[in-house]
């Protein structure tokens, strides 16, 4: 029985497997073309399909396949009526499959392109492929297995020339389909896009420097041949020919150069040759070049053909140089018409000719004739000598509305024969007589940034190079005026950088430049004012005068000077400068006046670091809202602060580089930070101020409409998003502050070590900083948090706030406050702030405390660098970390002066107390 069950097994096995191997040598045919819209001398019924068996050994039999579009899918027949005909695709073969409903007109049509013995096949019925437009094409084997499912754009300019798979047995994305080379399509045959492993192909023959060359000019004809098939070549050549009789047929005496290459040409590099050609007869003379490759197995890509025409040497009069392009508007403004609104202007260089420009023609995308302005063409169009025509499309005059009142009354406005069409990307825009000789030529490559304003020349007399023009300083240009961007014969100008910044109450040497725009040689006695805008009415006015400088000489033309003055900020408010040049002559005085400003950077811990919560509670299950991170900043100076352009940076990396978080960047929001005030920083998703989770979880914010919360942060001043990467990493970390000249303010790097070491865990609870006065990075002056409710207190006094005890005086001083004081966790009086005032100004301090029987327990300062006055924290715990009993303790403070020598000593009581 068990051998029985087994042969059972092992007969279903073989069944299920033999039925699942005939589907795999299935996938051996793929689509290879689709002719979706045939050439204009076909009819409808000439579209097809073919499909190639990739498979070396096995053949296919097609009868009872399916192909179609994405609506519907036709049976395939062989072309008998009976359908009993051979329907089978031997291995590596084509077969080519008509969709048509007349199945005899359309292999009429294609009887002599395809080749003999291919397999021709159709369907049951017509499948209508679309023209224009997305379409899909499927095929299927009889079981209903869909082997090749292809999608493709129609495109109207591809008629007649099919979609050839490239590489046959790569998929069937759009990329491996392109356009036939040939008309028709290659039904049956290799496709025309396919690489073959052998083709040397002719890719481009051409003239230097032009097709048509005056006679007499030396031409190079240069062609350059590439490998287009997939393995290396050698042993090949370029064939030169002049087809002096003109019948399209290369005779061997026609050729008069071959070049031979023995080196290795890799598939798709290519190799160029140029051969010098002397033009001493006038007429057209007619070029081929001819790829030879032994073994290339495609000809039709071989030879190339191009024309020569040399002309004899134009004959140019006074009117036809005379007149120049001086302005081009390709890109008119925003509120003008983008079509209708451009403009060419032209220019009559000549002093005193007058000169009719009916019959001239600019070049472009299409040549286009001038004609006058007005609706029958018998209107003015004779351009005086050194004035403006400015000339437009057609619509102008029915749909240009923006020049009609900037173009000055008088000037010459003139129409041309269609539509200027100038590119906003790039163009030529060309300049031709009545008798078709080209006077000038100008080519541009547009900017979107200066959409709004044309493009003009700068010096009129000079040539039509790129750098001859410029973006007009006007927007919409300047037609029918002088050119804004044309220099003047004297012209001064002043220029000097947008903004400067110093340290506070730091002088700084602010440069600017004076420099002659003009044609000549000018400046000699020109008087450099700088005033301080002291009352911001944007006047320079006598009182408000810092610095006057005088030229003593002439600059030349383009010629600059560099001058400077100098300054000392006063506060920290920015300080705004007006410059004025003045001199007798100067031709264009709106480029003499300048202005700049002057950030002082904020002084050194005026805004301090005040809280950080690095390790905030966030349980996305526990129903709560989340902690934010969050740094707190304090404005412990006497005077507002505007934070505007501040930003926070973490620790640099390995290689230097850090973040800048800025956090200050509407210019809609009041970022000026009061004396004894708070901002928070706690970048959020949320763009709503109660929406973020600093507002949710700090409850209190709600109510506190006047609090400074910065929850949306960039990560660079010109980032898009509102976003950021800010994270304080729980390990530690730096966390700096600088102020909007880059000058840093403060900065901390906290520690987690700086937590109250009884507390069983800080996750949730915030650094803060016990005494404002007190050292940022000194970890006697942090602390966990006390706050019991919210774990931090952002926006608020810190619950371990200590105040600074008062010092009157010049004497040496030691003062504690509070005292007694009682480090119990409670947040209040829990901290001994220790304030001294010394004598010298550069000392070494040493701090020990000893309790009443005259025992060491804590040393605080050990040999610490300290000025003449300072603060020390004490936390009420020993140099083991460990809390003191109850008590009096002895502090004594030993200062050595640097300078001196002299060794100062200081000694107070303190009482340590617990709340009864």
């Amino acid at each position: 029985m068990m051998r029985q069950t087994f042969a059972l097994f092992l007969l279903s096995l073989l069944l299920f497997s033999g039925g699942f191997a005939q589907t795999v040598p299935d996938t051996a045919v793929v689509i290879s073309e689709i002719m979706y819209d045939p050439p204009s001398d076909a009819n409808s019924a000439d579209e097809f399909v073919e499909v190639f068996n990739t498979s070396p050994t096995q053949s296919f039999n097609l009868r009872g396949w399916r192909i179609g579009d994405a609506a519907v899918l036709r049976t395939i027949a062989d072309t008998t009526a009976t359908n009993t005909g051979n329907a089978t695709l031997a291995p590596r073969s084509f077969a080519v499959i008509f969709t048509g409903t007349d199945f005899r007109r359309a292999f009429a049509y294609y009887r002599p392109l395809i080749p003999a013995g291919t397999l021709i096949l159709r369907t049951t019925a017509s499948i209508a492929f679309n023209n224009t437009g997305i379409e899909s094409v499927r095929l299927l084997n009889e079981r209903g297995d869909t082997l090749a499912n292809f999608t493709y754009t129609g495109v109207s300019s591809n008629r007649g020339r099919s979609l050839e798979k490239i590489i046959l047995n790569r998929d069937d994305t759009p990329t491996n389909f392109s356009p036939s080379l040939n008309i028709g399509g290659t039904p049956g045959s290799q496709n025309s896009v396919s690489p073959l492993r052998f083709d040397l192909r002719n890719v481009r023959l051409s003239f230097l420097p032009a097709d048509s060359v005056v006679q007499g000019t030396s031409v190079t004809l240069q062609a350059v041949l590439q490998n287009a098939g997939t393995e290396p070549i050698s042993s090949f050549s370029v064939e030169f020919y002049e087809d002096l009789d003109s019948n399209h047929i290369l005779s061997p005496n026609e050729r008069f150069e071959t070049r031979s290459v023995s080196s290795t040409l890799q598939p798709n590099d290519s190799l160029r040759f140029e051969i010098a050609i002397s033009t001493p007869a006038l007429g057209l003379r007619r070029f081929a070049t001819v790829a030879a490759l032994a073994n290339d197995e495609r000809r039709t890509n071989d030879t190339l053909r191009r024309t020569l025409r040399v002309v004899s040497t134009p004959v140019l009069t006074p009117a036809d140089t005379s007149i120049i392009i001086s302005e081009i508007m390709y890109d008119p403004p925003e509120d003008a018409n983008a079509t209708a609104d451009e403009f060419v202007e032209l220019y009559n260089t000549h002093p005193s000719l007058s000169i009719d420009l009916r019959g001239w023609r600019i070049g472009g995308t299409v040549n286009l004739t001038l004609t006058d302005s007005g609706a029958t063409g018998t209107g003015n169009t004779v351009l005086p000598p050194r004035r403006f025509a400015v000339v437009f499309s057609p619509s102008y005059f029915t749909s240009g509305q923006f020049y009609r009142n900037r173009i000055p009354q008088g000037a010459l406005v003139l129409r041309a024969s269609g539509s200027l069409s100038l590119s906003n990307t790039a163009d030529t825009v060309t300049l031709l007589t009545p008798r078709n000789l080209e006077v000038a030529r100008t080519s541009y490559v547009g900017n979107a940034r200066n959409k709004g304003f044309s493009l003009e020349k700068i010096i009129l007399s000079r040539d039509d190079a790129s750098t001859n023009f410029a973006p007009s300083l006007v927007q919409g240009g300047t037609p029918g005026f002088i050119n804004s961007v044309t220099p003047k014969e004297r012209d001064l100008a002043l220029r000097i950088a947008e903004q400067f910044s110093t340290p506070p109450q730091t002088a700084i040497t602010i440069p600017y430049t004076v420099q002659n725009r003009g044609l000549l040689a000018f400046g000699n006695g020109a008087t450099t004012r700088v005033f301080e805008d002291r009352n911001r009415n944007a006047i320079g006015e006598p009182t408000e005068q810092i610095s006057t400088s005088t030229l003593m000489r002439d600059l030349a033309p383009r010629d600059s000077i560099r001058q400077s003055f100098t300054y000392t900020p006063r506060t920290a408010e920015p300080v705004e400068f007006i410059l004025t040049l003045s001199i007798t002559g100067d031709e264009d005085t709106s480029n003499n006046v300048a202005r700049t400003r002057l950030l002082s950077g904020a002084p050194r811990t005026s805004v301090i670091i005040n809280e950080i919560m690095y390790a905030p509670i966030q349980d996305p299950n526990d129903f709560k809202p989340d902690q934010p991170e969050y740094v707190e900043l304090f404005n412990r100076s006497n005077a507002p602060v505007d934070l505007r352009g501040w930003f926070i940076t973490d620790a640099p990396n390995e290689r230097g580089e850090f973040n800048q978080f800025f956090f200050a960047q509407d210019s809609s929001e009041n970022y000026v930070l009061q004396p004894n005030e708070y901002a928070v920083v706690a970048p959020d998703r949320a763009t709503v101020r109660d929406s973020t989770r600093l507002v949710q979880f700090f409850t209190y914010l709600q109510s506190d409409r006047n609090a400074k919360l910065f929850t949306s942060v960039r990560s660079s001043p010109t980032s898009r998003t509102n976003l950021s990467d800010l994270s304080l990493n729980n390990d530690g970390d730096l966390v700096a502050l600088y102020d909007n000249t880059g000058f840093l303010v403060d900065s901390v790097r906290y520690s987690p070590r700086w937590h109250n070491p009884f507390f069983s865990s800080t996750r949730g609870l915030s650094l803060e900083r016990i005494n404002p006065n007190g050292g940022s990075n000194d970890a006697r002056n942090w602390t966990t948090s006390t706050n019991r409710e919210f774990g931090g207190t952002p926006a608020r006094q810190n619950s371990t706030f200590a105040p600074s005890p008062e010092i009157s005086g010049t004497a040496s001083t030691l003062a504690l406050s509070p005292n007694p004081f009682s480090p119990d966790g409670d947040g209040r009086d829990d901290f001994l702030v220790i304030r001294y005032q010394l004598q010298g100004t550069a000392n070494r301090i040493r701090i020990k405390i000893f309790d009443a029987r005259g025992r060491l327990v804590r040393t605080l300062a050990n040999s610490e660098p300290s000025g003449a006055q300072g603060e020390v924290i004490w936390d009420g715990l020993d140099d083991n970390r460990q809390p003191l009993r109850m008590g009096i303790y002895i502090l004594y403070l030993e200062a050595l002066d640097a300078s001196s020598a002299i060794i100062e000593t200081l000694r107070q009581t303190a009482v340590l107390a617990k709340p009864m």
